[in-house]
């Protein structure tokens, strides 16, 4: 397939065929996404997720005419890492990664899921979401899916984590999550200074992360803490009919 990569670890999980547009920026018309759809058909794809640039009069016009389904505004932030190494903020953190941990991290995985493009899909649903962020979990905690896992553990079970992933040799912050029950008491803002922390000490000079623009609570949180908007994008699944 020329327009479409197949997602095979998406498609085996989810239980149908999923494929992804692979167009170039640049090259991004109505016409390239009539054909990346047809192609998709050709090929028994079900769902087609489309990651496409915000604020293109053209794209968004063919998406709402065609039944692509808005399901996100992605957008990402990045922030510069001050090289003096700070103490560590708070005595509740841990790398150490116990078994007993396990369930209530899994908890929260589920609480964050909700905020996940697949929530708002309704053939995915909220079952599926929930399944796949804590499949996400496990493999962070079990398998080294990231490179980093980072708990904040009050009374002897964690209220929050954060996981984070080298990308082409720089970090970002793939999951973070607070319990719901421990909300607004500056839990996530301990987890990425820890996490800023150890990366400074790695010798990295960034951090990125990607969030969902609906997440008024997360975005806050970032731009609090001198995250700057480098880009947002809108995400869409097509479904081939």
């Amino acid at each position: 397939m020329e327009s479409v990569e197949y997602l095979d670890w998406d498609s085996k999980f989810f239980g149908f065929k999923i494929g992804r547009i692979c167009i170039d920026t640049e090259q991004l018309r109505s016409g390239s996404l009539d054909k990346a759809v047809e192609e998709a058909r050709a090929n028994k794809i079900n769902c087609l997720y489309a990651e496409l640039p915000f604020g293109s009069p053209e794209l968004l016009s063919y998406c709402s005419e065609n039944k692509f389904l808005l399901v996100d505004l992605k957008t990402r932030l990045g922030k510069k890492l001050d090289n003096k190494v700070t103490r560590l903020s708070s005595s509740n953190i841990t790398y150490k990664l116990e078994n007993k941990y396990y369930p209530f991290l899994i908890k929260i995985a589920k609480q964050i899921s909700i905020q996940s493009r697949f929530t708002h899909d309704l053939k995915f649903g909220r079952e599926k979401s929930c399944k796949l962020y804590e499949e996400w979990l496990r493999k962070a905690f079990y398998e080294q899916y990231c490179d980093d896992l980072i708990l904040y553990v009050k009374d002897d079970k964690p209220a929050g984590f954060i996981t984070l992933r080298i990308k082409e040799g720089h970090p970002f912050i793939d999951l973070l999550g607070v319990s719901n029950e421990q909300r607004g008491k500056k839990i996530g803002t301990c987890l990425i200074k820890a996490a800023e922390r150890k990366l400074s000490i790695a010798g990295y000079n960034t951090l990125k992360v990607v969030t969902q623009g609906h997440n008024i609570s997360a975005l806050s949180t970032y731009q609090s803490m001198n995250f700057r908007i480098e880009d947002m994008n809108i995400y869409y699944h097509k479904w081939i009919d």
